[in-house]
């Protein structure tokens, strides 16, 4: 009788190892098919998608730090996709309590939660979980990215150029790292390197939807650079838009190009689809405003272009040193249509806050009322005569 209750016993103990193992390996094999659906949702930059397989595959795993960093992940890109980046971070925010509580010394969750903090504007905080992930991994080529990225906003160009380089000296097989290098390229004169590296990077294995949109609307904005090649730079915003349709910096991009082919009905559709997929973009508010004072559409440029400058400091795709001198840029714009609207009490004050913003944009001033006739409205005025 010992025997066998001890064989029963036995026996049972097997079967409770045998479900044990049946268990687990249901919960693997869940996890591994919601890992996969998240890998699809994210090639496409389907970020509903990819949270929600996210979110089941965090379930079924319970506590995996990997998971929980690329939930968070999740939220700070969709967030940053579609301009409601306060949303994402408050959303996110048990995610971030749960990850650094469980492993608050994995290079994976810090990074992770450093984009959720940069996209929400955070900046400093998130250099802080950038330089703590990396002193864990020192290899993290996402890591140096994303630190280059933030150290853009803090106007710290030096710093921010040899993060990029350290990241692409680590991963050249990035589509974002790749993009950063180009960038550099562009900066330094190199437009055809940039141009190839900008095109290489859309074509890469790992790049998602919107990475290959934002490579090829570069690569168009570089193309467009030289007007006989227009035609070429319209090919190449139409096959953004084709990658990915809601991407909004695409959507601008290609609007703007078809303005320049002469298309200022389909050009302000796509202007409109732009604003729509991202309100926070102050530039497509100010391309739009160019187009509708293209078609002597006066008032409807006025709202547009001020509307794009109340964005303005809210827009976090402007970065760096860039962002006073396109401020300028658009100030400077508003006046010229303010001037052409006669709205002519305006005009001197806004020319003044660009010539603040920007300098340069001095021997503009003087260039378009000599040569092309801006300004004549005002041109007599003494207070105008004392900008040039």
């Amino acid at each position: 009788r010992k025997i066998i209750l001890i064989i029963a016993g036995v026996v049972m103990v097997a079967i409770l190892v045998v479900l044990l193992l049946v268990q687990r390996y249901n919960r693997t094999v869940s996890a591994l098919m919601f890992a996969d659906k998240a890998a699809n949702a994210y090639k496409n930059a389907d970020f509903t998608n990819l949270k929600k397989n996210l979110l089941d595959a965090s379930k079924v795993t319970k506590n995996d730090p990997k998971i929980l960093a690329a939930l968070i992940k999740s939220y700070a890109s969709e967030g940053n996709q579609n301009g409601t980046e306060d949303k994402a971070f408050k959303t996110a925010e048990p995610y971030v309590k749960q990850a650094l509580d469980l492993k608050p010394q994995n290079a994976e969750v810090l990074i992770a939660v450093g984009y959720l903090y940069e996209t929400n504007g955070k900046y400093q905080d998130a250099l802080g979980y950038y330089n703590k992930g990396l002193e864990l991994d020192a290899k993290n080529s996402q890591g140096y990215f994303h630190k280059g990225h933030v150290l853009e906003f803090l106007n710290d160009s030096a710093q921010a150029r040899q993060s990029y380089e350290k990241a692409y000296s680590l991963d050249q097989n990035d589509p974002l790292i790749v993009m950063s290098i180009a960038k550099y390229k562009l900066f330094d004169g190199l437009t055809d390197d940039a141009l190839l590296l900008y095109k290489r990077a859309s074509k890469l294995e790992s790049a998602n939807a919107d990475q290959k949109a934002e490579a090829l609307t570069n690569a168009s904005i570089i193309t467009r650079g030289n007007l006989s090649q227009i035609g070429d730079a319209l090919k190449l915003s139409e096959e953004a838009t084709k990658e990915s349709p809601s991407y909004s910096p695409a959507l601008g991009n290609h609007g703007y190009n078809l303005a320049l082919s002469g298309d200022s009905t389909q050009a302000i559709a796509y202007m409109q689809k732009a604003i729509a997929a991202n309100p926070r973009i102050s530039q497509n508010y100010w391309y739009l405003g160019l187009i509708y004072r293209a078609t002597k559409n006066y008032p409807a440029s006025i709202s547009m272009q001020e509307q794009g400058l109340a964005k303005f400091e809210n827009d976090n795709t402007v970065l760096g040193s860039n962002r006073q001198k396109t401020k300028g840029l658009m100030l400077y714009n508003l006046a010229q249509t303010y001037s052409k609207n006669n709205n002519l009490d305006k005009v001197v004050p806004t020319l003044q806050l660009a010539l603040d913003q920007n300098a340069d944009l001095k021997e503009k001033l003087k260039k378009d009322t000599q040569s092309y006739g801006d300004f004549k409205e005002v041109s007599e005025r003494t207070d105008f005569k004392k900008l040039i």
